[in-house]
Order: C-alpha cells, then structure tokens, then sequence
C-alpha cells in the first residue's frame, strides 16, 4: 500500500531518483511525488512503462496518456509529497510548446475528440467483416488457384485492417471503457488474428514512451536482421527484452544485406509475432486474463488450420498460409515508415531536452505519410503518426482534422514537421538500411581483420 499523503514533506529531484527499483518506485508528476510501487503490477499500461520512468518526471507522458479524471480519482492516494520547485503550491511557470498543446489537448476534449466514435467503428467493421466472410467463402469453395489466391489476398488485408482497429482498441480509444475494450482486443487480436493483445499492449504502450530509444525501444530492436543505425554495432542491453543485443556472426551476416532482406521479412513478420505472443503469455508474471488469452489463441488455431486443411490440396494450402501472410505484411512495412528512417536516441527520448522533451522527441522520432482521404482506410491511422504519439487517446476519425492544428504549432514553434508519400517513405527507410548496410560491412570487415590479427 502506498504510504499516507504527506503535502508539506519536500524531497529534491536527486532524492527522487534514487527511488527506481521495483518495491520502491517514485514519480514525479507537476512537482508532486507519488510512491507507485504497489501499483506497478496493477498498472494498465504494463510494469515496463512504469520501470522506464521511475525516479523522473513524467508530468507531459502521463498528461499525454491518462484521462484527467485519472489524476483526481487515483493519484492522491499515492502522493508522497512534492518537490522544492513547487511554492506557495503553485507549480513553475510552463514553456510557451507546453501551454499550447496543453491548450489544444483541453479543446480537443471539449470538442468530443477523446471520446468513442460508434458509428465509425459500426461501418467499418461491416466492411472488414465482409472481406473476412469473402475470403472464407473464397477457401472454402476453392476449386483452382485463382479463388486460393484470392482468398488468401483477402485474408490478408481482413488482418492488416483488423491490426488498425486492434491498435485503436490497445489505446482504448474504441469504447473508452478500459474493461470493454481489453475484452474485445482479446476477440479481436487473440481469437481472430493469432496476436496477444496483452503482449501488444506491453510492448507498444512502451514503444510510444521510449520511441525510437536504441537500448529502449523494442520496435527498433531487430537484430540479428535489421540495424537502423549504426549505434546497433555495439553490445548493448535492452531494457525492455532485459538482455543483451550484440553484432554475433548471424547479425555480421544478415545487416549487411538488410535493405535486401527488408520485404521478404516483412512478408513473414507475422509468424514472428505468433512466437512473441506466446513467449509473452507465458513467461510474463503479470497478465489479466490469462487463461482466456490462451484459450483464445488456441481457437485461432483451430479455425485457421481448419480452413487451411479444407482447401483442395497441401499446394493450396501452402499458397493460402504464405500469401495471406505476405499480405498482412503490408501492416509491418506500415509501421516501420514512420520510425525507421528517422533519427535514434541514446536513453530515453526525452532527456535529449532540457524542456518540453516528451514533445519534442516525437516529432523528432515520427514521420507522417501524406495520402489523399480516399487511402485513410489503407493506412488505419497511421499515416497520421505524429498526432498519434502526441495524442493517443484522440479516435482515429479526428486525426486527418487534427494534423491541421499541429502543423501551426509547430511552425509557431519552430519544430521541424516531418511528412513524406508512401513511395518516397518506402525509399527513405531502404536508404537508412542501406546507409546502416554499408557501414555494417566495414564493420564486419574490421572485426574479422581484428580476430586474425591483421594489420
């Protein structure tokens, strides 16, 4: 239990930082302290968040990712006290990038930008539903390769299109309701498309946190196959995967032909993620619902293997299982646009700046795709990835609207806003693997000419 709140106990920023372990974990949040220890097991976004930021100030992280009812409802019963830059209990005067977008983010709220949007949802998981129901028609009516292929086409845009609305509800930005929307992810992303929605919730909420960090960000982590920069070369430890990564002879051979690699192993991606969802729910000490987890993983199985085994021959069903697969990967090229290409931080993001350094670091770490509103629906949101990270609990239907509001501040600003078309992203992230190739080669070189003794 957290201790009783004490509002006149002062502690400095320093003493505070000490506090970072698991058992004794203190936050800091607009300059007052709270000891979450006993709710890091309990916390929706998952302990690893919590452990990312302990001992620091998480006022613009937690701003950026709680209602505000949050605050008035939960946080009182873990403060601690406060620190020495809150007097006569007002806090230190905001920069003029924190007044504006807290601003923005107060209008976005009167405006309904927070809340659900039913109708959105309705339509569009009647269309979803009908390419799932024609590429079940499609395999189970199979009587040639061309109904097999479409089939497996549609299958796997049903599952790009389903991992747009599994983000949304991993955000709880579809019914707003924290129990609803775990239990739909679990039907959604566990029973229908084989992925842990308590593993994704893990690793992305993380992943917005800690963006584009190289020894924090899962969603970077990719060796033995892919380096976005060079700073991959050396052992580091991951702080999310709490293991070291290292150029080993596997990487010395896969980096350095990355950018050639990139679309055949996004084209498998997913089986991958079938591995990390099962590793996850059951290694994991602390995961709700468990048991209908797996159950509803194991019933992806059975209806997925059995469509699988009623097409025609096993010729079928290995172009239906691989196809299917490679057009869901469409999905992992998506997400590797708006982070691949941009630059990497050492540590967490946000310390890069002395102020507004949450802020700063995604438009930093982020890039937008710019397309027509007609391919809103081919991009699930992403496209729009710097309002995202900025504002994660807007719905998906305000994000084209509210592009248009952080464009002038960024430009107020000064902030550079980073966007690009879908080809010219495509090209930008074989580029930054090629660059990254390139330099893997020298390295590998070197390493070799090291362990001969040459020179």
């Amino acid at each position: 239990m957290p201790r009783p709140a004490t509002k006149n106990t002062f502690y400095s920023r320093e003493e505070v930082e000490k506090h970072n372990k698991d058992g004794d974990l203190w936050l800091i949040i607009d300059c007052l302290v709270y000891d979450v220890s006993s709710w890091i097991q309990k916390h929706p976004g998952g302990e690893k968040v919590l452990r990312s930021l302990a001992g620091k100030d998480c006022s613009e992280v937690f701003r950026t990712f709680h209602n505000p009812k949050i605050a008035q409802n939960i946080l009182p019963a873990f403060r601690i006290g406060q620190t020495y830059e809150l007097k006569d209990g007002k806090a230190a005067e905001k920069t003029e990038i924190s007044k504006d977008f807290e601003l923005l983010r107060k209008t976005l709220e009167e405006e309904g930008a927070f809340k659900p949007n039913y109708w959105f949802y309705f339509f569009h998981g009647l269309f979803i539903l009908s390419i799932f129901l024609g590429a079940i028609y499609l395999a189970s009516s199979s009587n040639g390769y061309m109904c097999t292929v479409a089939a497996a086409v549609l299958m796997g845009f049903f599952w790009q299109q389903m991992a747009f609305i599994g983000h949304d509800i991993g955000h709880h930005s579809v019914t707003q309701g924290t129990k609803s929307d775990d239990l739909l992810g679990i039907i959604i992303g566990n029973f229908l498309t084989g992925i842990s929605v308590a593993w994704w919730r893990d690793n992305h909420n993380y992943h917005h946190v800690v963006t584009n960090s190289f020894n924090y960000d899962p969603d970077i982590q990719h060796l033995p196959v892919f380096a976005v920069s060079k700073k991959f070369f050396k052992t580091f430890f991951s702080e999310y995967y709490k293991r070291e990564f290292k150029m080993d002879s596997v990487a010395q051979m896969l980096v350095p032909y990355q950018h050639m690699l990139f679309y055949p192993v996004m084209a498998i991606a997913r089986f991958n993620l079938y591995a990390q969802s099962l590793i996850f729910i059951s290694t994991a000490k602390q995961i709700q619902r468990r048991s209908l987890e797996i159950f509803m993983l194991f019933l992806f199985w059975v209806w997925f293997l059995n469509l699988c085994s009623s097409l025609p021959s096993w010729s079928h069903s290995a172009v239906f299982l691989f196809l299917s697969h490679a057009v869901a990967g469409i999905i992992h090229v998506q997400i590797c646009l708006s982070h691949f290409s941009m630059p990497v931080f050492d540590g967490l993001p946000q310390e890069s700046h002395e102020k507004d350094g949450y802020v700063i670091s995604q438009f930093e770490a982020t890039t937008n795709i710019k397309c027509l509103p007609m391919f809103d629906i081919f991009h699930g949101g992403l496209q729009f990835q710097t309002e995202h990270h900025l504002f994660p609990r807007v719905s998906r239907s305000h994000l084209r609207g509210l592009q248009n509001r952080v464009k002038p501040l960024c430009k107020k600003h000064g902030i550079p806003y980073h966007e690009m078309g879908f080809f010219e992203a495509n090209c930008a992230v074989l580029k930054t693997l090629k660059d990254t190739a390139k330099q893997a080669s020298c390295f590998s070189s070197f390493f070799v000419d090291g362990l001969n003794a040459v020179g």
